[in-house]
């Protein structure tokens, strides 16, 4: 480990020989971490500054649990992470004052300038949900390939911005209930902000469903301290008759959640009914 951590010093010197050989086939965190539990840890709690527990961690690298807990010792050790209780978790975290966090963040900086992360645009997601069961009337190809937890993460931004797609993200909740990672579907959407729309949806979800398991999980997203209504459609600036209109029509469901919204819940049964048949659990 002490090892390892000596190369970080040199992160420059080899930066700057890639920037030149740009040819190179490895990116530079593969060349220095050989281990890939190692390579998932760095990249979710430094890269992506995930807060999670051994086991949460060891679902979001699809490795060992065992592994992930002697990596996860050793990182410790070093420095790397700080762990604090929660409850029964030992909940891990990036330690911001480790004495090598500049240049791990430019190696992972760099590693992902590396790997060029493709961003979704509005219709790639689009397309990804229909994937997923979405009836969506957009029609076309994508090139980015989402797996359903990202999908329905990148859904619920984009429902923020368009009640189509808004109405019909429940069928994709319920159509994938069984399927999703509910730890990485949750951590997602903790990096993207979304937690309190997810919890609405799932809760609107169940209502749908009668499934009271989709209803207690989303009070686990509820934030208590919210105490006012604020209008769910990011690009709403209502008149007075639009504010109104949204007082009347927005449904019980999305009020519990701190929401305004003027789409009633008979649109959303509308949608569901249409495309889920009688709603069952």
């Amino acid at each position: 480990m002490a090892l390892y951590f000596t190369r970080l010093a040199c992160t420059c010197i080899v930066a700057f020989i890639i920037y030149y050989y740009d040819n190179i086939i490895m990116g530079l965190l593969d060349f220095l971490v050989t281990s890939e539990t190692r390579k998932g840890l760095l990249r979710l709690l430094w890269g992506q500054n995930v807060e999670a527990s051994a086991h949460q961690l060891a679902k979001l690298t699809d490795a060992a649990y065992s592994g992930v807990h002697a990596e996860l010792g050793a990182m410790e050790k070093e420095g790397l992470v700080m762990a604090r209780r929660k409850g029964k978790a030992l909940i891990f975290r990036k330690n911001d004052g480790y004495h090598y966090a500049s240049e791990l963040r430019g190696l992972l900086a760099d590693q992902m300038r590396w790997a060029g992360p493709t961003q979704a645009s509005d219709d790639d997601v689009r397309l990804n949900l229909v994937k997923f069961g979405a009836p969506l009337a957009v029609h076309g190809e994508t090139n980015v390939d989402l797996p359903v937890e990202e999908a329905l993460v990148a859904g619920l931004n984009l429902s923020r911005r368009d009640a189509t797609v808004a109405r019909v993200l429940p069928v994709v909740f319920a159509k994938n209930r069984n399927s999703v990672d509910w730890d990485r579907l949750e951590f997602r959407a903790r990096q993207q902000g979304v937690l309190q729309p997810l919890g609405l949806f799932l809760d609107l979800t169940g209502s749908l469903l009668n499934n009271n398991s989709l209803k207690r999980r989303a009070k686990h997203f509820m934030d208590h301290r919210r105490k006012h209504l604020e209008h769910f459609f990011l690009n709403a600036k209502p008149n007075r008759f639009e504010q109104m209109l949204a007082e009347a029509n927005t449904p019980k469901v999305a009020r519990d959640w701190k929401y305004l919204m003027n789409v009633n819940m008979d649109s959303f049964e509308s949608a569901f009914k249409k495309n889920m048949g009688e709603l069952t659990a």
